[in-house]
């Protein structure tokens, strides 16, 4: 799983919260999050940089649950974050 670190500052944030988000919800858009980011993370010729960068951007306040609170929403910017990123980067 090369997304673990920004699922998890995601996570950390607000993208889902064990106390207002159902069990199913929770498993599903965190699954999803998963498998979108891994996806826009494969082939990367520098995973580690580009997840450092991006789980920062949300340790940073890049979103918050008060502005953004559809989990699809996190998910959506962290896959541009990652795609521009990569582009920037010449990938």
């Amino acid at each position: 799983m090369k997304s673990a670190k920004i699922v998890t500052a995601m996570l950390d944030n607000g993208f889902l919260k064990p106390d207002l988000d159902n069990p199913v919800d929770y498993t599903l858009f965190a699954s999803r999050a998963v498998e979108q980011l891994d996806e826009a993370l494969k082939g990367a010729k520098s995973v580690e940089a580009i997840c450092d960068v991006v789980a920062a951007m949300f340790d940073s306040g890049y979103c918050n649950r008060d502005d953004q609170p559809d989990p699809a929403e996190w998910i959506s910017y962290a896959v541009q974050a990652i795609k521009a990123i990569r582009t920037g980067a010449g990938e």
